[in-house]
């Protein structure tokens, strides 16, 4: 099978000391060279831009853009969809690193199932100091629960009707660790530029009940560096603006047969939203959570007893 033309697109702020190693992670690949690297620069103050112009002078393959304003990861990602060529799409963070086998591999897994839409991959999580880095199907249980016994034989995995797992158990790929065709990622509505967490959560669930299946390459093949000041680390709950998503599925009739799964993971996304405000000294928010929580399950137990405790707190 020849080789696709894939899209990497990189959203960029403030990351003039990491974005030359991700970039040079892609440029190195092994046995695959059909891609262009698009790098969003999502109006840096730093020398991100004066780096990344750089970049593109040395390679033919590297393009870059700049917003005219701060748009966030999403609108930054939103911003390389609308120029990129590929059949295929994927996002690595300008922190993170690609292994030199990563496109080679998703080729593998293309030529295995030649109709697949979503191709992802085990990943490493790589902390501060730089000085432990643990494959993530080790330490997450949900990606353990799937993918181990892929991980033993050292096969692919097919996982059909992937939406459920997505929804009830958890997300089971990465930003940067998966591939999707472009056809589907406009079909999904791209990111929403609204959330500053979970929009890749939302884009995931959304791309998952379209497609039959999706394919896992049992490797660890993208490095994800905890980096303190990343979007990721802003020191505010993901299930935040998960529950806002979720919401939004409620409403949404493709996901009618889904709406019991969706209503349980909603309310567990907004305890988590009440016990994180309630740690943080935060009681409106906590109380208007509690609220909330009440109005999603009247007969709820927990949710009345969390609005007791929000309202007590001090």
């Amino acid at each position: 099978m020849s080789e696709h033309l894939i899209s990497i697109i990189i959203p960029a702020y403030n990351t003039q000391h990491y974005i030359c190693d991700a970039v040079n992670s892609i440029l190195k690949q092994k046995n695959y060279s059909n891609f262009e690297i698009i790098i969003v620069d999502d109006h840096s103050t730093d020398d991100t831009y004066k780096v990344i112009q750089n970049l593109a002078s040395q390679d033919s393959r590297v393009f870059i853009m700049k917003n005219s304003r701060c748009k966030g990861a999403a609108g930054a990602r939103n911003t390389g969809i609308e120029q990129a060529k590929g059949e295929w799409i994927s996002f690595l963070d300008s922190d993170d690193l690609w292994d030199d086998h990563m496109l080679e591999e998703h080729q593998k897994a293309l030529n295995k199932y030649p109709s697949s839409q979503f191709i992802t991959s085990d990943c490493y999580i790589l902390n501060e100091n730089k000085n432990n880095k643990t494959r993530q199907s080790e330490i997450n249980l949900t990606w353990k629960k799937y993918f181990q016994e892929a991980n033993k034989k050292n096969i692919h995995l097919k996982i059909n009707n992937p939406i459920e797992i997505f929804i009830n158990e958890g997300n089971i790929t990465y930003t940067g660790a998966f591939f999707i065709k472009n056809k589907l990622l406009h079909d999904v509505g791209l990111f929403n530029e609204s959330f500053l967490l979970s929009e890749d959560t939302m884009l995931w669930i959304k791309s998952m009940n379209i497609i039959p299946y999706l394919v896992y390459i049992p490797k660890p093949l993208m490095t994800y560096q905890l980096r303190e000041g990343s979007l990721t680390r802003r020191g505010e709950p993901g299930t935040t603006y998960k529950a806002i998503g979720l919401k939004e599925l409620l409403l949404d009739s493709d996901f009618k047969s889904h709406h019991f799964i969706i209503k349980k993971q909603l309310l567990k996304c907004t305890f988590n939203n009440i016990y994180y405000y309630r740690k943080n000294g935060l009681k409106i928010k906590a109380i208007t959570s509690s609220l909330d929580a009440v109005c999603q399950d009247l007969k709820n137990v927990k949710s009345w007893r969390n609005l007791l405790a929000s309202m007590l707190f001090i």
